[in-house]
């Protein structure tokens, strides 16, 4: 199945987005999922990404990156939208059930300063802790929805196994590390070509330092 990305969005709209149905079956999976007694708003967007309060509402999206997979056909799946909405509900709702949002400003604000003492301008520092923090949050509390709710876990290895697929890495050492944190927290692996970029380098080194940190930060004890 080929098509454009305008036709594409559009048919996601009209299947997903503005389908009644489907969003109440979103609104009751996120009302299961969440450990509370009162209901968070959930929306399904066309915004490219998903977020929570924590407090009142989740919005789940399909990100460009999900549809260019689809529109290139890395994903073969004609349901795939459905099987991505399913575990970015999964991730969004784990996010209200274990994230602490106070805790992860601290450590940012650790990082930054830690930073700060060594030269580092803040915008790359800010964005640096923002990133580590969020990626291996986020595959701590994918652990723990997939411990808690065993049937969410297709839907989150699915949504991981695209990860993997678009973060090959470029040659580019940031984007590289990067993509190094993201796919060990997700999939336990290094990024696709990692061994073309790096080997025996400094950012392989790095990694390997801190590889087993990024498993432990993902455990569900954490």
């Amino acid at each position: 199945m080929k098509k454009d990305m305008n036709s594409l969005k559009q048919y996601i709209k009209d299947n997903y987005i503005y389908n009644i149905s489907f969003n109440k079956t979103m609104q009751v999976l996120a009302n299961i999922l969440i450990q509370r007694k009162e209901s968070m708003k959930l929306t399904i967007s066309d915004a490219g990404e998903s977020e929570t309060d924590c407090e009142t509402y989740l919005k789940i999206s399909l990100s460009d990156a999900m549809l260019k997979a689809f529109k290139n056909e890395i994903i073969a799946d004609e349901d795939f939208p459905r099987i991505l909405y399913r575990g970015l509900c999964a991730h969004e709702s784990e996010h209200v059930n274990s994230s602490n949002m106070d805790m992860r400003c601290t450590i940012c604000e650790e990082i930054v300063s830690d930073f700060k003492r060594n030269g580092i301008p803040d915008i790359f520092s800010n964005e640096y802790a923002a990133s580590i923090t969020n990626i291996i949050e986020d595959g701590r509390i994918e652990r723990r929805a997939a411990n808690r709710n065993p049937g969410v876990l297709p839907a989150l290895n699915y949504i991981n196994g695209l990860i993997y697929k678009l973060n090959a890495c470029n040659g580019n050492d940031f984007e590289d590390f990067m993509s190094a944190v993201l796919t060990i927290a997700k999939v336990n692996l290094l990024p696709q070509k990692w061994n073309d970029y790096h080997q025996d380098d400094e950012l392989a080194n790095l990694i390997t330092s801190v590889y087993g940190i990024i498993r432990e930060g993902r455990s569900e004890e954490h």
